[in-house]
């Protein structure tokens, strides 16, 4: 039986190439999706701890960098909560870059993210979503770059739980 994931009247954002994405660690669902109108609006989660049966009210994700952010993708950490990598711009939706926020409550709260695309010198693509793995303290977030119109892959690694990634 289908399950309601979103509150009532909230729209996530969905495309044929981006949109929500879902991570679990035993009966903790997760899923995080941006919320519509795009340009406007918010990054959010809901979880579940019953396996998916229910979720609870959403929670903002972006609250510190947001509206100005795009294309979330989700993961569980070792300990079971959930690191959000999403897309970030400045005021006037330019100077893409792919960031990181790793909640420490369970999907409570999410703090500052951090820069996972501040390596490799050229510009994130602002058009293509990225994904993020973890596995102890170390996590990498992939992404795609715009040098001058040649489009190439690229791996932000953090040694530090996702506090910094220096490694590209």
């Amino acid at each position: 039986t289908p399950v309601m994931v979103t509150p009532m009247g909230v729209d996530p954002f969905i495309d044929n190439w981006a949109g929500p994405a879902i991570a679990a660690s035993g009966n903790n669902v997760y899923v995080v999706f941006k919320r519509q109108p795009e340009m406007m609006s918010y990054i959010y989660t809901v979880k579940s701890t019953d396996g998916g049966l229910t979720f609870a009210d959403s929670v903002k994700v972006d609250a510190m960098q947001g509206p100005t952010s795009r294309f979330p993708n989700i993961t569980v950490d070792g300990a079971g909560n959930p690191v959000v990598l999403f897309m970030d711009f400045n005021s006037s939706w330019l100077a893409a870059t792919q960031v990181v926020t790793n909640s420490p409550d369970g999907g409570m709260t999410y703090p500052m993210a951090a820069d996972a695309s501040g390596i490799g010198g050229s510009d994130v693509c602002d058009c293509c979503p990225g994904s993020i793995l973890v596995s102890g303290n170390t996590q990498i977030a992939s992404f795609r770059r715009n040098n001058n119109n040649l489009r190439d892959m690229w791996g932000g690694i953090s040694s530090n739980g996702g506090m910094s990634f220096t490694t590209g």
